[in-house]
C-alpha cells in the first residue's frame, strides 16, 4: 500500500507552528512558568492565552507541546480524559517572538537541578545552591 504524499506538506506545517508560536508563544511559555510544579487544564491555558492574543482553538495545546519537544518545558499529563496537566520543569527564558534554547541549569519546584550532556537531570548536591 502506497501513501500518498504531498511536496513540503510537512514543510507547511513547521512554518505554521513556527508562526504560530512567534505569536503565541511567550503567552503560553509564561502560563507554564506561571504554573511550575502546579496543575491546570488545557482550558485554563487557552483562555490565558486569548486575554493576550487572537488564537485558534487547538493553537495553544499545539505550542504547548511544540514547546516541550523543543526542550524549552517539560510536563506531565496527569488526567489525558480531563485536559489536566503539571509542568514539571522550564527550561531558559521567552523574551519576545522568540523562545530561547535551555540553558545548563533547568529552573525546577524543587530548586536548580544541572543538565548533563544527556539531559538527564542531575540531583542538586549539598553544595548547590538552591533557588
Amino acid at each position: 500500500m502506497t501513501v500518498p504524499t504531498q511536496p513540503g506538506l510537512f514543510d507547511a506545517q513547521a512554518e505554521n507552528i513556527q508562526r504560530v508560536r512567534g505569536r503565541i508563544g511567550p503567552a503560553v511559555y509564561a502560563f507554564c512558568c506561571e504554573h511550575l510544579g502546579g496543575e491546570f487544564h488545557g482550558s485554563e491555558l487557552k483562555e490565558y492565552v486569548e486575554e493576550r492574543a487572537m488564537v485558534a482553538p487547538a493553537s495553544p495545546d499545539r505550542i504547548l507541546r511544540d514547546l516541550r519537544q523543543g526542550g524549552f518545558i517539560d510536563y506531565v499529563i496527569v488526567s489525558r480524559s480531563k485536559s489536566l496537566y503539571r509542568i514539571t520543569a522550564v527550561y531558559g527564558a521567552g523574551n519576545g517572538a522568540s523562545i530561547t534554547p535551555p540553558p545548563r541549569h533547568a529552573i525546577r519546584p524543587r530548586g536548580l537541578v544541572r543538565l548533563n550532556k544527556t539531559r538527564a537531570p542531575v540531583l542538586p548536591s549539598k553544595t548547590t545552591p538552591a533557588l
